[in-house]
């Protein structure tokens, strides 16, 4: 099935195949699919402009970043385009509020990989921590998630 997904992307609009991955993940709640529709897309020229944008709408779980990035290297290790980073990093936010990390059964995180290929420090630095020195203008901005 997967060999016909890749062989059917490039002959589809790039909108249209945007609209397939999101549609799939929100209204027939499917994980995988979605996500290698975007990974087949990343693979297009013509269609790497809305990559970042629907990685970042189809990705709503810890464990989905390292789905993708088994997806994106199953044809081997190869660096991670700029707009999976981008799609990653927008991401990362909506994973922050997750109160326990996801970590396999040897007890390392899952999302290691993913947090040093994608960057998210950038995302990370957005959201203010606890700690000392937190003016009352630093807190009138901070949303609880």
């Amino acid at each position: 099935m997967a060999g016909r997904i890749a062989e059917l992307v490039p002959k589809a609009t790039a909108e249209k195949v945007a609209a397939m991955a999101i549609e799939d993940r929100e209204s027939m709640k499917l994980r995988h699919t979605p996500l290698l529709l975007v990974r087949e897309m990343a693979r297009h020229k013509t269609h790497r402009a809305l990559v970042s944008e629907t990685l970042a709408q189809i990705i709503q779980r810890a464990d989905e970043l390292a789905e993708f990035v088994a997806i994106y290297w199953k044809d081997g290790r190869v660096p991670l385009s700029c707009q999976v980073k981008k799609g990653l990093t927008a991401a990362f936010p909506k994973l922050m509020s997750i109160s326990s990390p996801n970590t396999s059964a040897a007890g390392r995180s899952n999302c290691g990989t993913c947090s040093s290929s994608a960057s998210p420090s950038r995302a990370i630095r957005r959201r203010p921590t606890f700690g000392r020195g937190w003016s009352r203008e630093a807190w009138r901005g901070f949303v609880a998630p």
